[in-house]
């Protein structure tokens, strides 16, 4: 079975762990990131997390927000801006199926 991503997911630790021993990516926003959801980030490793990139329903400025979501994800993983992007960059080819 392929890898999917889970978009916004709400499901818990518990369920997030499940799904990480499965292959399975996790999308993360700047909502999730200011509100309790971006506690799933202490069970879900850096190497499956995505950037959700549909900021215009999320914000009218949407490349601001992925700055910002990229940003933060920098101070809670310890990484430089350009680490962090090179983190999502390559999760994101590797989730990707043909």
């Amino acid at each position: 079975m392929a890898p999917v991503c889970f978009h916004y997911f709400i499901g818990g630790p518990d369920a997030a762990v499940k799904l990480v021993d499965r292959g399975h990516y996790f999308s993360i926003n700047s909502r999730m990131l200011k509100s309790k959801h971006h506690k799933i980030l202490d069970v879900i490793p850096k190497n499956k997390i995505l950037v959700e990139s549909d900021g215009p329903f999320l914000t009218k400025r949407p490349l601001l927000e992925l700055k910002k979501v990229y940003s933060e994800l920098g101070k809670i993983w310890n990484t430089e801006f350009k680490h962090t992007v090179d983190i999502i960059e390559k999760n994101f080819f590797k989730c990707r199926t043909v």
